[in-house]
């Protein structure tokens, strides 16, 4: 199961915080951590992200976040794995204004979904890369979560996304894509069904324009496929505070094994 939003947490601000292992973190911090902080002020150890909102352009200042957590730069709170040395740049973990912020995101994603699955004894669940790579977890009645990143994916497949007249949610361009897409599938031996078929022919539409949350769901799908079906590897980082603490983006090169097999 494929989330797209972060799990994990900068090395730089574990060490402020203490912490040497996410996920037995993760239930321990206080409900003040999962509010943006509203003022420069009010941003804390146990309430980094920021800000809650912004109504003067230019009054949120991300050089706020790293002089109150007492960090030097604002790449240290960043993860390695959202770093441009390892693909495609990510947006800041902890940083909520914009279009391209991902904290919101998280917040939702681990209060909402992450702590309550962990918490559910009736459930079998793991979560990539911290309790182990894929060939150890996968298993049949297990679920096993992984952090995705479709504007990724999309490279891997050599799809042409971005720019104005490329974006994801022109309905013109993704139904030009259509055939490319489905050639993904027929590569992996994955066989589409007619209703989803429909869908990726008619551009994602809804509307006038292309539905990028469905588009993105889709490639994220083939993306996580082409790891399972052994086309691609993991990723699955070699460094223990990685692999405990940062987390890391299923498929995306670390150094090890940066491409493609």
């Amino acid at each position: 199961m494929g989330f797209d939003f972060p799990i994990g947490l900068p090395i730089a601000y574990a060490c402020q915080k203490g912490i040497t292992d996410f996920l037995k973190a993760l239930p321990l911090l206080p409900d003040s951590f999962y509010e943006p902080a509203n003022s420069r002020e009010d941003i804390s150890l146990d309430r980094p992200f920021y800000p809650y909102n912004s109504k003067i352009k230019g009054e949120k200042k991300q050089s706020h976040l790293t002089q109150r957590l007492g960090l030097t730069n604002f790449n240290q709170m960043s993860r390695k794995c959202e770093s441009p040395d390892t693909g495609r740049k990510a947006a800041c973990l902890f940083w909520t204004l914009g279009p391209n912020q991902v904290g919101k995101g998280a917040l939702a994603g681990w209060q909402y979904c992450l702590k309550p699955a962990l918490s559910c004894d009736s459930l079998d669940i793991k979560v990539w890369p911290f309790d182990g790579d894929l060939p150890d977890l996968l298993r049949p009645n297990r679920v096993v979560i992984t952090e995705t990143y479709p504007g990724e994916i999309y490279s891997w497949f050599d799809l042409d996304i971005g720019g104005r007249r490329k974006g994801k949610t022109k309905l013109d361009h993704l139904q030009t894509l259509a055939p490319e897409i489905l050639k993904v599938f027929e590569k992996m031996g994955i066989k589409a069904d007619t209703k989803l078929k429909k869908v990726i022919c008619d551009g994602f539409r809804k509307g006038d324009k292309a539905n990028d949350d469905d588009f993105d769901a889709v490639i994220g799908l083939l993306g996580m496929a082409s790891v399972v079906f052994d086309q691609r590897p993991s990723g699955f980082p070699p460094n223990k505070s990685l692999r405990s603490v940062e987390g890391w983006i299923l498929g995306r090169g670390n150094g090890a094994t940066p491409g493609l097999r």
